[in-house]
């Protein structure tokens, strides 16, 4: 019930998807649903649905940002080194946690 917009991430997701579908030539609307359910019992209507409109400049400047961030991953990576750690603060971190690079990344001065 506290929820009363999506999550950035999945925001980020929807929209992401929607930009890698029409890039391959896929007709898709503007238009993504992102629809959350809860776990618990609840009376009425266990599900929240929001629609957020993909192709906002926002939205596109996110993806934008992303596709760069990438791009620049993808040139260390060949060049045998990392880029400068932005994200993860600490190895302990939940992103750090799930991240193939974690021992690299935090070994490095």
């Amino acid at each position: 019930d506290a929820l009363e917009r999506p999550l950035g991430d999945h925001i980020f997701q929807a929209c992401f998807y929607n930009y890698l579908l029409r890039a391959e030539g896929y007709r898709t609307h503007d238009v993504v649903s992102i629809l959350y359910c809860t776990k618990e019992f609840k009376f009425g209507n266990p599900y929240k649905e929001f629609h957020i409109d993909a192709t906002t400049r926002p939205n596109r400047r996110m993806i934008d940002h992303a596709i760069l961030q990438a791009a620049e991953i993808k040139v260390h990576l060949m060049r045998g080194t990392l880029p400068d750690r932005t994200v993860c603060s600490e190895y302990t971190c939940t992103r750090a946690k799930n991240c193939p690079s974690v021992a690299q990344c935090f070994s490095t001065p």
